[in-house]
């Protein structure tokens, strides 16, 4: 008896083992059947939880621009594990997109452009927040190389967060320096490159090639411009100063080469094209938002800016305090447009009130003027055989009608003179 108790004792735990076994071979294979059917959502969450910066670019191919692009290509890629380098491209060049990919970037079809093909600008910023979590988020032109004072540069900023109120959305702005006929060699290493940059000529702060802002900036508010064609860079600062957002010129903080060899990525290949239009940003915009003053759009007129220290041991944030006059015109434009905007709101209202008026105004009540009556008498032909005088009575006009009795007047007027036609 007590034999037979122990046996079902044992082939009860052998059963529970199995039944555990059973469970744990179950979670395991759950657990690779998600790994294997779901890579982009595991991919996009990890991505999610470490980007640093995701800077975008798009690029259209050329054989002359071949050496410009494979430069970019590797020079983003060594920027930091936490830098995310992203492409937007057409879907014809695939051969470019695999080479991208293999390099290690991120590649996504161009979906909204103008009706010339040139890509708008608000719309790759709208697929990266839907890909993608960041702290910082950037667009920049495909001929520009970066070091890693890039990286330095936003940590500093990061550091200063604490005087940025809480409700403003930074924006990052910087001039860049052209050389020409830079080589793979030239690119090797960030001490190369910055002393190409030592070499190259600023350009002038009124062009600017790349735009980094915090993932909260409201890029979906700005309008359809696109990329590569004038004004757009200028728009951009303009708008980040009227809106009171936390602008930065990291000029002096950032290293933005430029490699020059033709008129750009874009205009490069649409400006030939009768379908292309280079104003089309600059017509846009005021189209939108009437008359601009582009000047103001210009890297002297942010706010804060980087600057060396004595001695040039370390870079920092201040506020500027000095500004070119240049700066003021758009706010002096902005003042203009508004006044006239309140003039002819004004105006309208008036004309409302008086046509409104006329609509509610009591019938004329059509009595006879108190004025004394003046008599006319009309003497007809001598060869009429009536020789009795006609006599017509006109109302004398009063006063306090005005034009309210004008045509009263004219209809006595007239009957007068028929009557007077009738007897001659």
């Amino acid at each position: 008896m007590f034999v037979r108790v122990i046996v079902r004792i044992v082939r009860f735990i052998y059963k529970i083992l199995w039944i555990v076994l059973l469970l744990i071979a179950l979670l395991n294979f759950g657990i690779v059947i998600k790994h294997l059917y779901k890579p982009q959502q595991t991919e996009t969450t990890m991505e999610g939880s470490t980007w640093f910066l995701v800077l975008c670019t798009t690029l259209v191919p050329s054989e002359r621009r071949n050496i410009v692009h494979n430069n970019t290509m590797h020079n983003w890629r060594t920027l930091g594990s936490d830098i995310l380098p992203v492409l937007f491209l057409s879907d014809e060049f695939k051969n470019v997109r695999e080479t991208f990919i293999r390099n290690g970037w991120k590649v996504f079809a161009i979906e909204h452009s103008s009706s010339d093909g040139t890509p708008i600008l608000r719309h790759f910023f709208s697929v990266i927040h839907r890909k993608y979590q960041s702290k910082y988020i950037g667009y920049a032109n495909a001929d520009i190389l970066f070091t890693s004072d890039l990286r330095s540069s936003l940590n500093l900023i990061d550091k200063q967060r604490q005087a940025i109120p809480n409700e403003n959305v930074i924006f990052i702005s910087g001039c860049r320096f052209d050389i020409e006929n830079i080589t793979s060699k030239d690119i090797s290493s960030y001490d190369k490159i910055l002393q190409i940059k030592e070499d190259s000529k600023k350009h002038p702060p009124s062009g600017q090639d790349y735009f980094i802002t915090d993932f909260n900036y409201p890029w979906g508010g700005i309008p359809d411009v696109v990329v590569g064609k004038h004004k757009i860079d200028n728009w951009l600062l303009i708008n980040a100063i009227e809106n009171s957002h936390t602008a930065i010129d990291a000029s002096v903080g950032i290293t933005a080469v430029h490699q020059t060899v033709d008129l750009g990525s874009w205009e490069s290949g649409k400006m030939n094209s009768n379908s292309s239009d280079h104003l089309y940003n600059e017509n846009l915009l005021q189209s939108a938002f009437g008359p601009i003053y582009f000047a103001s759009g210009n890297l002297n007129c942010l706010p804060l800016y980087m600057t060396h220290t004595y001695g040039k041991k370390e870079i920092v944030l201040i506020e500027r305090t000095l500004y070119p006059e240049y700066c003021m015109r758009q706010q002096v434009f902005r003042d203009f447009i508004e006044k006239e905007r309140k003039n002819a709101e004004k105006q309208r209202k008036e004309r409302e009130r008086r046509e409104q008026s006329m609509f509610t105004m009591s019938k004329i009540k059509t009595t006879r003027s108190s004025v004394p009556i003046k008599h006319i008498y009309i003497k007809p032909k001598n060869n009429e055989e009536n020789n009795e005088p006609v006599e017509q009575r006109l109302l004398t006009p009063n006063p306090n009608y005005k034009c309210r009795l004008c045509f009263l007047e004219l209809t006595q007027l007239r009957d007068i003179i028929q009557n007077v036609c009738k007897q001659n």
